[in-house]
């Protein structure tokens, strides 16, 4: 069980569990520029994929452009922020949005992967040929993902020891 740590220490958590580092932040800012023009493209990606899957489809209907809103707004701000106790904060709301909504935790988790994929072939199309390059954003984006997906859990494990069924 983890203990309720605050914002604060909850994103300190999530860095070092997803060996999110200043230089991986780092790395993520300076895709910002590239990344900015195709987050419409990731959307469409990433919710086209969601529409696929049985338990999440259901959950869309209605709300689309409003989720698409979010999406776009959060994904955008994953090269931007310092992964602090602001950025914490948010997550923890898109946590409990996708709670609240009867979001299964396996279906916020699996979703990530789909963010992952939709970002990877804009990740890296600045470092095409770089294997280096191309290696240490890879590495960048799923510390990104990996920390945010800890914050974004953190209600789905308060509900569950709040309820009393504690793994």
């Amino acid at each position: 069980m983890v203990p309720d740590l605050g914002r604060a220490q909850i994103a300190v958590r999530a860095k070092s569990l997803s060996g999110l580092t200043p230089e991986r932040i780092a790395v993520m800012r300076s895709t910002a520029p590239e990344v900015e023009p195709s987050l419409d493209f990731v959307t469409d990606r990433f919710y086209a994929r969601l529409a696929e899957m049985p338990d999440v489809r259901p959950l869309l209907a209605g709300r689309m452009e409003r989720l698409r809103e979010s999406f776009r707004a959060w994904v955008g701000s994953l090269f931007g922020t310092d992964y602090g106790t602001g950025y914490a904060e948010a997550v923890w709301r898109i946590g409990e949005a996708h709670l609240a909504a009867g979001v299964p935790i396996d279906c916020l988790t699996g979703s990530m992967t789909v963010v992952q994929e939709a970002l990877q072939p804009i990740v890296l199309a600045g470092a095409r040929g770089r294997p280096f390059a191309e290696a240490e954003r890879l590495a960048a984006l799923n510390a990104a993902l990996g920390c945010s997906l800890i914050v974004m859990q953190g209600p789905y494990w308060d509900a569950r020891v709040s309820s009393g069924s504690e793994p």
